[in-house]
């Protein structure tokens, strides 16, 4: 086996000319790897013999099994391919949807919003209500359920970053990170609201505290919710145009979901008014966006992962020689 090439600045402006066509016909021969492993393999390829073992895909005799599904000439069963699992993952979507919307009615402080300037004794009231704690103690479940149903969205979001025309994972590592911040803190709101919905016989100054944490952490996660969606835009900006993962349109609409869900984050400068926790800007219009973008996102994704797989159909079922 020969040794690798260093990957240098200066040998790749040597190769420009055939960078791109071997980058395109990886591509489709390689569909699985990321796009950096990609660009890798394509300069590997065009400065040693074997550039395939640099990425352990040395099959002994020189031959890469394709990660098309089924049989190949020899009967041999590939790997399933990273799509199958990324079309499970896509299928949680409805199921989010369906939990949002149940846990959202069935909380009685959401319909209407309870008012910041409730007294501590009406803040009780509300909890020790008889027909109020079954609701809140079973929509806040559901609202866990739903916040974990939030992560598979995130993550597949995250591969399709990782899927883009970039030189640098940066973008996906700053959408994982970002996508640990919201689901974490809206579970810490739900936890308040059922806390106080545990005990109602506890004192209405600590009911009131546990219910001003829930609110507050519930309407205050916004940063996070906008981090994902500027950098997933400025990820599609700088995606390759000739071959997008999304479109464009995608980037200008998480940028506007972005500036719809920037009042909410000043929730905590006012008792009434629009900002105020169940004001028109941080209660419905961000709760609004987040659904609308749930769903945009979940069509979108879902062709993503589909045109993926149907690119992956194209490709022969056989054995690729190096």
């Amino acid at each position: 086996m020969t040794d690798s090439f260093p990957l240098t600045a200066a040998a790749l402006r040597e190769h420009a000319s055939d960078f791109h066509v071997y980058e395109q016909q990886l591509a489709l021969e390689l569909g699985g790897l990321s796009r950096l492993q990609i660009n890798e393999l394509t300069f590997a390829r065009l400065t040693k013999p074997d550039p395939l073992r640099l990425f352990g895909l040395d099959c002994g005799e020189g031959v890469l099994m394709s990660d098309v599904g089924g049989n190949d000439a020899g009967g041999v069963q590939s790997a399933p391919r990273r799509t199958d699992g990324e079309l499970i993952l896509l299928w949680t979507l409805p199921a989010a949807l369906i939990l949002w919307i149940a846990s959202f009615f069935l909380f009685p402080g959401f319909n209407p919003p309870m008012s910041p300037t409730m007294t501590a004794e009406q803040v009780a009231a509300f909890y020790r209500d008889p027909a109020h704690i079954p609701q809140i103690r079973y929509s806040m479940i559901l609202f866990n359920w739903f916040g974990v149903c939030l992560v598979p969205i995130l993550a597949l979001i995250t591969l399709q970053i990782r899927r883009m025309a970039h030189r640098t994972p940066i973008f996906s590592y700053a959408m994982l990170a970002c996508a640990a911040g919201g689901p974490t803190l809206f579970l810490v709101a739900n936890v308040c609201w059922l806390l106080a919905a545990f005990r109602p016989e506890r004192s209405p100054e600590l009911t009131q505290l546990l219910n001003d944490l829930g609110w507050v952490t519930f309407t205050i996660l916004v940063p996070f919710l906008i981090g994902q969606c500027v950098i997933l835009a400025l990820a599609i900006y700088f995606d390759d145009p000739a071959r997008p993962v999304f479109n464009r349109w995608v980037a200008n609409f998480n940028l506007l979901v972005a500036a719809a869900l920037v009042p909410a984050a000043f929730v905590g400068v006012s008792l009434t008014g629009p900002l105020a926790w169940d004001g028109l800007l941080s209660f419905w219009v961000k709760n609004v966006a987040v659904a609308v973008w749930i769903v945009v996102m979940g069509v979108v994704l879902g062709q993503a992962v589909y045109r993926e797989r149907a690119e992956n159909r194209r490709r022969p079922d056989e054995l690729v020689t190096t």
